[in-house]
């Protein structure tokens, strides 16, 4: 018959076959599958603000930026997307998993007046998302 120390050693060897963590990797280290950090499907639910007077900033920051604001779902890091106001890549962007997002927007891009699209681009794939149209009146 088998002692109880064989039978437990047994149920550990078949318990850790059967387990759903990832093997260990070269080094003993566990390798974890990271998420991506854009979905293959991304929504723009809400964004803003969509216009302003040229040269009038909105949702001043600290270091004298505008920002924008969006609610999104899809987006899970900022490492993932670039945003972009017409030619202009747009700085700092900051979000929140699967829920909002704001990226600023330096003085110098409102004195033009004019629609510019604002958009974000999947830096993996390319793939152009549409936010709306921003327009800056002219004074």
């Amino acid at each position: 018959m088998f002692s109880k120390a064989y039978v437990v050693v047994g149920a550990m060897v078949l318990l850790t076959a059967c387990s759903d963590h990832p093997a260990p990797a070269s080094g003993g280290a566990l390798v974890t599958p990271q998420p991506a950090s854009v979905a293959a499907e991304v929504s723009i639910v809400n964004w803003g603000p969509n216009s302003t007077k040229a040269g009038q900033a909105f949702a001043q920051q600290a270091n004298g930026n505008s920002a924008f604001w969006f609610e999104q779902k899809g987006i899970f890091s900022p490492d993932g997307v670039e945003v972009w106001l017409g030619e202009n890549k747009l700085e700092n962007l900051i979000i929140k998993p699967n829920s909002l997002g704001t990226v600023e927007v330096r003085q110098e891009l409102l004195k033009t007046p004019g629609k510019f699209q604002l958009y974000l681009v999947v830096k993996a794939d390319g793939r152009k998302i549409p936010v709306g149209d921003f327009e800056i009146l002219a004074n």
